[in-house]
């Protein structure tokens, strides 16, 4: 058994022991600043035990602060190698030459994944052994399990276990129930935007780390800011077009909410909470539009700036055709306010459209018409369809003008796939996107 030990320089929270997840499944936090990973059939992910300390380590620095990190045969050995060296990785097979060199002094360090239970029982008996002379470990071998036992008892028996690797403390898997969530009290009122950003910016950053150990995705962030004065608050709601896990692109969202608030109230703490599902749901291969959240803002972003236009957020439609579900909302520079469509030819906006909630889960293509192509009975009679019936049937709403449309997957006689649809009314059959 391989485990990794890091040693924080400062206390962190017990729900941060989640980001190291992507090192191993059994991840065990220790209060208030250790924490154990068994890498024993991890470490060919990382081809050396070199490397998986390395990025631990940076990981660990990253995310909390400073850490001195060490690997060896069981949990207090590596928490004694990393209490007293930076970085220290044993040798498998030598590891006791490794531990006779120690001082006795570090007997106290021979915990694991539980504390001593009177840890000034512990000094008492380091004591004794320097009064006798003793000043390594490797001193201690000339005394079997039973010297230990008659003088100190059941510590004695531990302790002599711990020496010879007979302990065992075993790692269980990490299993995050919590919600992901970071509240934070600030020391003074922030009622400048950049330093509550600053503030932010932090616990976003801890909670995508362990979105991305959860293999989750984001599909809305709630902040809640707690005013100094009276019992005000502020709650925003941050929610892309598709869920993701784009730190950049949340922070962005973020500074754009933040940037309409008064804070001449100034702000005393905050809670961030991050609604998430499985990414795995969302991974639709060639279904799923290819165009990063990222990219669609700053492209969104750099057209209206050149036009004088300050960024606005996609607006959902209440609409079930695919091509009417979505707007763009900008704001002119004088604050009045405009409504954009992307428009298929010459238009000035290249944005690949999101849906409505209640169509997130379907499979739409990474380029849709927003005016459907209407199809002759010769292209379609050279078309191969994928399904003998419909995949999927949207309906207008039966108060407006009526439509019902039955969609198909199809291959072009270029073998390109195609999305099309037949009008139930009329018959006819029409082009409405492509897969790429």
């Amino acid at each position: 058994m391989r485990i990794l030990c890091l040693n924080l320089h400062k206390e962190c929270k017990a729900s941060l022991a989640e980001v190291f997840l992507k090192f191993s499944p059994c991840v065990q936090y220790r209060s208030p600043n250790l924490i154990f990973i068994d890498i024993t059939k991890s470490v060919p992910l990382f081809e050396s035990e070199e490397n998986i300390l390395k990025q631990a380590i940076e990981t660990a620095e990253e995310l909390i602060g400073p850490a001195n990190g060490a690997i060896a045969n069981t949990t207090y050995t590596a928490q004694t190698f990393a209490t007293m060296y930076d970085e220290f990785i044993s040798s498998p097979a030598d590891e006791m030459e490794q531990i006779k060199a120690l001082a006795i002094n570090c007997l106290k360090y021979f915990e694991g994944l539980k504390y001593w239970e009177k840890e000034r029982n512990v000094e008492q008996v380091i004591s004794q052994l320097y009064l006798l002379g003793l000043n390594k470990l490797g001193d201690l071998w000339r005394f079997d399990q039973t010297d230990f036992e008659e003088r100190w008892g059941n510590l004695g028996r531990l302790l002599y276990r711990k020496l010879h690797g007979l302990e065992e403390q075993v790692i269980s898997p990490l299993r995050p129930s919590e919600h992901i969530l970071d509240y934070r009290y600030m020391d003074f009122p922030v009622s400048m935007l950049p330093l509550l950003m600053r503030q932010v910016e932090v616990s976003l950053k801890h909670l995508f780390a362990r979105l991305q150990a959860r293999a989750l995705f984001a599909y809305k962030i709630q902040l809640r800011l707690y005013c100094e004065y009276s019992n005000a608050h502020h709650c925003l709601d941050l929610e892309p077009s598709t869920p993701n896990r784009n730190l950049e692109l949340f922070t962005t969202l973020m500074e754009n909410k933040l940037n309409g608030l008064n804070l001449e109230n100034p702000i005393r703490e905050y809670e961030i909470e991050v609604k998430s599902i499985p990414e795995k749901e969302h991974q639709l291969n060639f279904f799923e539009p290819q165009v990063r959240d990222e990219d669609r803002l700053q492209v969104l972003v750099s057209v209206l700036q050149q036009s004088s236009f300050q960024a606005g957020f996609f607006n959902m439609q209440d609409s079930i055709l695919p091509e009417d579900s979505w707007s763009v909302r900008a704001e002119k520079s004088d604050f009045t306010p405009i409504e954009t469509t992307y428009e298929e030819e010459g238009g000035a906006l290249r944005v690949v459209p999101a849906y409505s909630e209640g169509l997130v889960e379907a499979p739409r293509p990474s380029r849709i018409l927003s005016d459907p192509e209407r199809l002759s009975p010769f292209e379609v009679r050279g078309m191969k369809f994928l399904t003998t019936t419909p995949i999927e049937r949207l309906e207008d709403e039966w108060w407006d003008v009526h439509q019902e449309r039955d969609y198909y997957f199809a291959l072009s006689p270029a073998g390109q796939c195609l999305w099309i649809f037949q009008d139930t009314s009329s018959q006819e059959y029409f082009l409405h996107g492509y897969f790429d």
